[in-house]
């Protein structure tokens, strides 16, 4: 019997029968201090070097994208090899 069938067997009002639990994935690992301080001091620097008068609106919105990746620990695998191909052309 389903949670649906037994409410209204039991002539019960389920709120929201419709909502779905959210499964999320556990992390493997859990970062350190010393990885969160580094993520913030990343951010933090990516910040301080878009946070200049003549920045952009583009300039300034990428560099708070490129902060909030840092944060949530997403790694951009293709913004570093593009910022490696242009580090190794000069």
């Amino acid at each position: 019997m389903s949670v649906a069938e037994y409410a209204e067997h039991g002539g019960l009002r389920l709120a929201n029968p419709s909502r779905h639990r959210r499964k999320f994935m556990a992390r493997t690992t859990v970062p350190s201090k010393s990885e969160l301080d580094e993520q913030i001091e990343d951010a933090i620097g990516i910040l301080d070097d878009a946070y200049q008068p003549e920045s952009t609106r583009e300039e300034l919105a990428e560099a708070v994208g490129k902060a909030l990746d840092v944060l949530r620990g997403e790694e951009d695998s293709e913004v570093d090899e593009a910022e490696d191909q242009d580090d190794s052309g000069d």
